[in-house]
């Protein structure tokens, strides 16, 4: 308090004790209806109780609290509100998941069904009709987790709002509160003065109204008018310094001239008055804008020092300090401001990105879903919610929120982009061609858009269509392997062999640990019967990665093709161990045993992946001509006449009917 308010209220000492009489009746009123309004608010809660609106009830009893933390009626209530919405979150959620259980249910009782129907039929019929089940069961399990997830998220949504409008009245009750408090002292401030001096003061008062209007609609040459006539009333009036300083700032603050005023104006109205805190937020966004961080952040600490309850002051620190790499005096600053008003532009954004930037996903994506529901049409916190749930591999979530990030702003490659990325996550790859595309029509020359372009079409069988994209990705980024192997798969795929080899040798060439270059060129120099140029790549990329399923799985390939069979079947059996369910790779294994005459070995091969797969109809075929090697004419005619009959549509039914002639 300064000493020239002091002496104003000494002198109005006697006109305060001829009013204490009115005073006291005044507050004895006060008191009875401030006692009718507490028992009106207790009912009000328990009525909301009752109808399940517990938020609200839990409002009204916290205003009460903070009026009297004691209060015993309202404590009781408040435990009986909180105890009433624990069981209600309860229920909803045990109906969820009852819900969920039904459907569970309803999908066994289908797979049951289906399973019945299929044991009359044939072994082909019913290996597709497995396949047909086991998809049909996989979506109803996805669409399934899509209407959890959605009514998760929806729950979220609503308890967000409710605490959104929670704080936004807090906030209006609070500046309200202090609105009243700094009319109450200046009216008490004016009517200690002389009617003189009371009428120059009323006048400098209206001037600083007037100006901070026509400051807010953005009347900047009104605003400095009214300004510099308070000045005239009062010369080096510290407030008018003040809003002086603020008009030529918020007019235009990439003007230099501009600046230069606004932080000589400050300057003069914190040497005037040093208790102001507006002078120094001024300076603060002067400095930032002028990337003077340190000084920026001195000057915004004193303004948050001087008015600590101004949200505005505190989201100017947070930019400076982001700015500044104190990320995390910058997110300390940013909560602080959605704390006080949650509805400041871009605050809860801000504190997102500072979460993010500090490795802290779980409270960037809170920080992000409050932003989302403050602005709701802003794509770029949907963007982010979506992004982190898409990092998390939350497919369900990454697809909504990002999909309503197209939705809000569907010219943002980026967008597109990400939900290219979500879709194909998802399996859904036409949708994820369709966010390829449309990201790629924005930023054609993006390569990475355009190498996933051409990433999803070729794993759609489409790799014509793919190979213009993946063309364009390396005439814009030449030095990235991961394009040319994508372009040697692509070639390969189309027949062109020679095209393939040289782009794979690209890949190899950029990366010399390209192991899946290297596998991928073994293969085609197998195919092509050019064995020991196939050996050199796969026995190189054998020695970066000695227990790879593929690389032993193609070094096997070979060494099968070239006649060497203890050799493939060692490396058929490394890779069998890292993947024994793979029915190719122990097919291909006994196909060395019996190349190589080991014929109990092969018997034993065949065994085990005739029990994985028991249509794997090549194995009885093997088998029964591994009977015939080793005598057991009896046994090969058995299996052999089984195999015609489980499946009379062998392909290679002549083959097997000449054997068992022969038997």
């Amino acid at each position: 308090m300064n000493n020239r308010f002091i002496l104003a209220v000494a002198g109005g000492v006697l006109a305060a004790l001829l009013l204490a009489g009115g005073i006291y009746l005044i507050v004895s009123k006060a008191q009875n209806g401030a006692q009718a309004e507490r028992q009106n608010k207790l009912a009000l809660a328990a009525d909301y109780m009752k109808q399940g609106e517990f938020q609200r009830a839990l409002d009204l009893l916290d205003q009460l609290l903070v009026r009297n933390a004691s209060d015993s009626a309202a404590l009781k209530l408040k435990d009986q509100v909180i105890a009433a919405k624990k069981a209600a979150d309860q229920a909803q959620q045990q109906k969820q998941l009852s819900q969920l259980e039904q459907q569970n249910q309803e999908l066994r009782s289908s797979l049951s069904q289906l399973s019945t129907d299929l044991k009359s039929q044939n072994p082909t019929d019913l290996a597709l009709q497995a396949q047909q089940a086991t998809a049909v069961a996989r979506a109803k399990e996805a669409e399934a987790r899509a209407q959890e997830a959605a009514a998760q998220r929806q729950q979220a949504e609503l308890e967000i709002q409710k605490q959104l409008a929670a704080q936004k009245q807090a906030e209006a009750d609070r500046q309200a509160q202090l609105a009243a408090q700094q009319k109450a002292a200046e009216a008490q401030r004016l009517a200690a003065l002389n009617a003189q001096e009371r009428a120059r003061q009323q006048k400098l008062n209206d001037l600083m109204s007037a100006g901070a209007k026509a400051l807010q609609s953005g009347d900047f040459a009104g605003a400095r008018q009214d300004f510099n006539n308070a000045l005239g009333v009062q010369p080096n009036y510290a407030p008018a310094l003040s809003k002086l300083a603020r008009s030529y700032y918020l007019q235009d603050p990439t003007n230099s001239s501009n600046l230069q005023q606004a932080v000589q104006l400050a300057n003069q109205a914190i040497a005037q008055d040093p208790s102001l805190w507006e002078p120094h937020l001024t300076l603060g966004q002067v400095y930032q804008k002028t990337e003077l961080f340190d000084e920026a952040i001195k000057e915004l600490k004193a303004a948050a020092r001087l008015n600590p309850n101004d949200a505005e002051v505190l989201f100017e620190l947070g930019n400076a300090q982001y700015r500044a790499g104190l990320y995390q005096d910058a997110r300390s600053s940013y909560e602080n401001c959605v704390r006080i008003n949650p509805y400041v532009d871009n605050a809860y954004y801000n504190l997102g990105i500072a979460d993010l930037t500090l490795k802290d996903s779980q409270s960037a994506l809170a920080a992000f879903q409050f932003a989302a529901q403050i602005k709701p049409k802003d794509g770029r916190a949907q963007y982010r919610i979506g992004s982190i749930y898409l990092d998390k591999g939350d497919v369900n979530n990454a697809v909504s929120f990002l999909r309503n990030a197209v939705g809000d702003d569907p010219n943002s490659s980026l967008y597109q982009f990400r939900l290219g990325q979500a879709y194909y996550q998802a399996g859904t790859l036409d949708k994820s061609v369709a966010s390829f595309k449309a990201a790629v029509a924005l930023k054609p020359d993006d390569p990475v858009s355009n190498y996933n372009l051409a990433l999803v079409l070729f794993e759609q069988g489409n790799a014509s269509d793919a190979l213009p994209f993946v063309q364009k990705a390396i005439s814009t980024k030449s030095d990235v392997a991961e394009y040319y192997y994508l372009q040697g798969q692509i070639q390969e795929a189309i027949g062109n062999n020679n095209d393939a080899i040289t782009s794979l040798t690209e890949a190899i060439r950029r990366n010399s640990k390209y192991v899946d270059a290297m596998v991928e060129l073994g293969k085609i120099l197998d195919d092509m019967k050019m064995y020991d140029q196939a050996l050199n790549f796969l026995l190189n990329a054998a020695s970066i990665q000695p227990d790879s399923i593929e690389v032993n799985n193609n070094l096997g390939n070979v060494y099968l093709h070239k006649e060497l069979y203890s050799q493939s079947i060692s490396h058929y059996k490394t890779a069998i161990a890292k993947k024994p369910n793979d029915t190719l790779m122990r097919y291909h294994l006994a196909l060395a045993y019996i190349g190589s005459k080991q014929y109990t070995e092969a018997q034993a091969a065949l065994s085990d992946l005739m029990k994985i797969d028991p249509n794997y109809w090549e194995a009885y075929h093997r088998m029964g001509e591994v009977l015939i090697a080793t005598g057991d004419k009896a046994d090969a005619k058995t299996i052999l006449t089984q195999l015609l009959q489980r499946n009379p549509k062998y392909a290679d039914k002549a083959a097997v009917e000449q054997l068992i002639a022969g038997l």
